[in-house]
């Protein structure tokens, strides 16, 4: 049996199943950076290292594949045009199909791309530089012309539909999605300034932000499926964080181009694994005929805190932020599931209390550093919450406003209610003190500080 009837055997048993249709679901991305060495020698580094990449024909072709980067590694002048970065040179380069199919393994599969990339050149991030993240349903058949849009997929989507419900999503959370995925030091690219060439109120026209085309596509036609819709919303291609990829009724891939550029690996599989359950939930709820709410007044709020990122991230609704990220998290907990991503939503915890961007500003890290730092933020501390907490705690202890209580337990609940925090964080910090030597003694059905 060859690969193309041992691909149709594996859609035609999956059947209806979510699990089924996840594992056959493709993700890839796509990396910018600034990048030492010349492009060409990049790419050429990049082969050797990788054991030979990909044609870039056939890089969304094919089921959890795993081959790593692809052979179309170039320059993209978008980087360089506007940040400039004495003699280092922009670069682009994407993906194979990852072939991981758990958390554990995508971030492990990860880390050891961007290993290798950082083997084939030294990096640098820049405010210009951004990572494509595509989601793919697409098996092709190949013959002597290459891959060829015959499609080996017994899976019938209606792609209308589906890319339907991932548009009211990304209008009704692009808040929330944009704080997870920026990684500059003042939010949003769409937020950097610069004293350059362009003036001082230089601002990234790539990041579209408030300007985005689904904004436009709500506006017009409030949310709705119709054919007009549809041909609008494919029509935006790059004038939208969402592009849609291909006319045809039954093919799913799109494509989101919120993120920045990062190369920390938990971030990058955090982002995917996200991606993923946004299409597994709209696979779902397209065949189910139910629809996300969305109205006017969710539109006009998106809009504003798309307007506040513009600004950069310390002028935008934390507690909007909060209530997103909650509602987000609930809506998608089911298909994280079902594709093994359930971890990924403490990692979408911890953005939502302290993003990159924040961290990277606390670490004095504003332009051109290694973008490896990246990853740090997931595995240090939310030091910027973690001292506002800290304080605050004292405060409290130390006032004796929080509650009594019966028992040590119980008291950590009182001061987490009174603080508006979560009762582990309490627990934590709590413990945390001890190992600090804090001299906090249990008397008189409190906690009291002994000093």
């Amino acid at each position: 049996m060859n690969k193309e009837e041992l691909l149709e055997l594996a859609i035609g048993k999956v059947g209806t199943n979510l699990k089924g249709i996840d594992s056959l679901m493709t993700a890839s991305f796509e990396c910018e950076t600034y990048v030492k060495d010349e492009p060409s020698t990049v790419k050429r580094n990049l082969s050797t290292l990788n054991g030979g990449s990909i044609p870039s024909s056939q890089k969304y072709s094919g089921i959890n594949v795993g081959n790593g980067w692809n052979s179309d590694g170039h320059q993209d002048g978008t980087i360089n045009a506007y940040d400039t970065f004495r003699n280092w040179h922009d670069f682009e380069v994407s993906s194979g199909p990852l072939k991981a199919t758990n958390f554990t393994d995508l971030k492990a599969e990860l880390q050891s791309m961007y290993a290798t990339l950082s083997q084939a050149t030294d990096l640098k991030h820049s405010v210009m530089a951004s990572s494509h993240i595509h989601v793919t349903m697409r098996y092709g058949k190949k013959d002597s012309s290459g891959w060829r849009d015959e499609y080996v997929n017994s899976l019938k989507f209606d792609n209308k539909e589906v890319m339907n419900r991932i548009a009211r999503f990304m209008v009704k959370y692009m808040p929330i999605l944009k704080w997870w995925s920026m990684t500059s030091s003042t939010g949003a690219r769409g937020s950097f300034k610069k004293s350059n060439g362009y003036g001082s109120n230089f601002v990234n026209p790539y990041d579209k932000l408030e300007n985005d085309g689904l904004f436009e596509w709500f506006e017009r036609y409030e949310g709705a499926l119709t054919d007009s819709s549809h041909s609008n919303l494919i029509g935006m291609d790059r004038k939208s964080y969402m592009r849609v990829h291909f006319r045809n009724d039954e093919i799913i891939h799109w494509e989101n181009r919120m993120a920045d550029q990062t190369s920390s690996h938990t971030h990058m599989a955090t982002l995917v694994a996200l991606n993923k359950a946004i299409t597994l939930w709209a696979i779902d709820m397209a065949r189910k005929g139910y629809n996300l709410q969305l109205d006017s007044s969710d539109y006009d709020k998106s809009l504003s805190e798309m307007r506040n990122h513009r600004k950069g991230y310390t002028f935008v609704d934390r507690q909007f932020i909060e209530k997103q990220s909650a509602e987000v998290i609930s809506y998608l907990s089911k298909y994280l599931a079902i594709a093994d991503n359930l971890d990924s939503i403490k990692y979408l915890e911890k953005l939502t209390k302290c993003p990159v961007s924040e961290y990277i500003n606390s670490k004095g890290l504003v332009e051109h550093f290694n973008p490896a730092e990246c990853e740090k933020a997931f595995n240090e501390r939310n030091r910027p919450s973690d001292e506002s907490l800290r304080r605050a705690y004292f405060e409290v202890i130390d006032a004796m406003v929080v509650p009594m209580a019966k028992s040590l337990v119980d008291f950590h609940g009182n001061t987490a209610t009174f603080l508006g925090v979560e009762k582990s964080q309490v627990v934590s910090l709590y413990q945390m003190l001890n190992r600090e030597n804090v001299n906090l003694r249990w008397l008189g059905n409190r906690l009291v500080i002994m000093d």
